[in-house]
C-alpha cells in the first residue's frame, strides 16, 4: 500500500511538472538584456518589467526612449532621440494630467514635433492644452478637416500660438534626427482638404488619413500607424517596400485585426515586440494576438501600465510599470 502511494505521488509530480513546464512555455517570451547580450526566457504572469535594474543605456553616446502611455482606447506616445522630443497624438480630453505629468517628470518643456496622425477626437484630445503649456515648435497633421469641437479648438489655438509651425502633410516627409531619421508618411487614397467626421459620427476614410511615422535609430526602427485600416497598410506597404522590417509597431486601431496588418506583421521580419493601446485587455482581438504570436513577436497592452521601449542603437529593453 505505501509502495502505491509512492507511486502515485511520483506520477502526481511528474503530472505537475509537465504541465508547469507547458504552461511556462506558453507563457513566456523572449526579451533582449543589454547587459548580458543574451535573449533569455522571461515569463509574462507579471505587469512589472525592470530587466535589468537600473539605466544600462545611461552610459550610451546616443538613446532613444519611446513611452507608450496608459490613456486608455487613445493614443499618446513620447519619443526622446537624445535632445530631439517628438510626441506623436494626445490622447482624449481627459487625458491631460497623465500626459503632462509624464511631460513634468522628464523636465520636458519644450516638444519639437507634434504629429497627429489624425483627427479622431481620441487622438487630439489635448492638443490646445499642450500647445498653451509647452512650446511647441512644430505640428505635422494630415490634409483634411473635421466637423468637431476639438478639431476646431486645436485650429483656433494654432493660430494663436505663433511660435509653432503647422504642417499639411500631402507628401512624404524626412526629418534627420541627431542618431537616425524619421519619415511621415500620408496617404495619398484621398483628395486633400476633404472634411469628414463630426462630433456624431466616424467615418473609415478618416482612419486611412492616418498619417503613418517610422522611427530609425541605429540598427533599430520603430512603425507608428495610427489608426490606419486595411486599405491605408497596403498602401504603405507598397511605398514602403519589402525591404522595410521594424523592432517594434505600434499597431493601430486599438487592437484591430485586418489580413493586411498580418502580412505586414510576417513581412517585418525581426519584428520584437508589438504596442497596442487599449483600455481593455478584451478589446485586442483574438486574431491579432494569434498573428502577432505567429511572427514570434511579444504583445504589450497599455491597458496594463506605461510601455517604456528603450535602445541605444543596437540593444533594446521594454519595461512595463
Amino acid at each position: 500500500m505505501k509502495r502505491n502511494r509512492g507511486r502515485i505521488a511520483v506520477m502526481v509530480w511528474a503530472v505537475m511538472m509537465w504541465i508547469g513546464l507547458g504552461c511556462l512555455a506558453a507563457c513566456s517570451e523572449q526579451v533582449y538584456i543589454p547587459s548580458s547580450g543574451n535573449t533569455d526566457e522571461v515569463t509574462t504572469a507579471g505587469p512589472v518589467w525592470e530587466i535589468p535594474s537600473g539605466n544600462p543605456f545611461e552610459n550610451a553616446p546616443h538613446v532613444l526612449y519611446a513611452d507608450f502611455l496608459n490613456t486608455g482606447d487613445s493614443d499618446a506616445i513620447l519619443l526622446r532621440a537624445d535632445d530631439t522630443v517628438i510626441l506623436v497624438d494626445t490622447g482624449e480630453s481627459d487625458d491631460y494630467p497623465a500626459i503632462s505629468r509624464r511631460l513634468n517628470e522628464l523636465g520636458i518643456s519644450e516638444i519639437n514635433y507634434l504629429i497627429l496622425t489624425h483627427f479622431d477626437n481620441d487622438h487630439i484630445g489635448t492638443v490646445s492644452q499642450i500647445l498653451q503649456a509647452y512650446t511647441v515648435e512644430q505640428v505635422y497633421m494630415p490634409a483634411y478637416v473635421r466637423e468637431s469641437v476639438l478639431y476646431r479648438r486645436m485650429m483656433n489655438t494654432l493660430e494663436t500660438v505663433s511660435r509653432t509651425i503647422l504642417h499639411r502633410v500631402t507628401d512624404e516627409v524626412r526629418i534627420e534626427l541627431p542618431y537616425g531619421s524619421m519619415w511621415i508618411n500620408p496617404t495619398r487614397l484621398y483628395a486633400p482638404e476633404e472634411t469628414l467626421g463630426s462630433d456624431d459620427s466616424h467615418s473609415l476614410e478618416e482612419n486611412n488619413y492616418s498619417l503613418i511615422t517610422s522611427i530609425n535609430f541605429g540598427e533599430r526602427s520603430l512603425l507608428l500607424m495610427g489608426d490606419a485600416e486595411q486599405d491605408r497598410i497596403l498602401e504603405f506597404m507598397e511605398v514602403a517596400g519589402k525591404d522595410a522590417v521594424y523592432d517594434v509597431i505600434k499597431i493601430p486601431h486599438h487592437g484591430g485585426y485586418d489580413k493586411a496588418l498580418s502580412d505586414l506583421l510576417r513581412q517585418s521580419v525581426g519584428l520584437r515586440y508589438c504596442m497596442i493601446h487599449v483600455g481593455e485587455a478584451s478589446h485586442a482581438k483574438d486574431k491579432l494576438m494569434t498573428a502577432v504570436r505567429s511572427v514570434g513577436a511579444a504583445a504589450y497592452l497599455t491597458c496594463n501600465g506605461d510601455i517604456r521601449f528603450s535602445t541605444d542603437g543596437v540593444s533594446m529593453l521594454v519595461e512595463q510599470k
